[in-house]
């Protein structure tokens, strides 16, 4: 019997409350290194992250045990109590 191999990805978008360019420099990149950060400590297979002043995007590998609802969730929520 031949084995299979399912990979699910999702594509996350998160914008800024009226779209304000609020992702400045600095913003940016302390967004950037809490969203990788988070990623890392709570087990996320973040496969890409690019972030533009109003938005962020963000590409995750699901694991088997992973729901979409509890990716995002534990991706917008504080890196140590989720």
């Amino acid at each position: 019997m031949a084995h299979s191999s399912i990979r699910v990805y999702v594509h996350i978008v998160w914008t800024t409350k009226y779209r304000e360019r609020l992702l400045i420099e600095e913003t940016r990149a302390k967004a950037r290194n809490h969203i990788l950060s988070n990623a890392s400590y709570k087990q996320i297979a973040l496969e890409a992250l690019a972030m533009q002043p109003e938005h962020v995007h963000a590409l995750v590998s699901l694991s088997r045990s992973q729901s979409m609802e509890d990716v995002v969730k534990l991706m917008k929520g504080d890196p140590l109590t989720g």
